[in-house]
């Protein structure tokens, strides 16, 4: 559990930290690719 628990720590941190610069697609709808809708949820 605490595994699992550490993983998406680590990935909501590059959704809203000093990192999510670093990603970037050339076509985000195409993956309908809405972090702020995903925090949301």
């Amino acid at each position: 559990v605490e595994r699992v628990a550490n993983m998406l720590n680590y990935f909501l941190l590059q959704l809203v930290g000093p990192q999510r610069r670093a990603l970037s697609l050339k076509d985000p709808e195409k993956y309908e690719f809405r972090p702020k809708k995903l925090l949301k949820q």
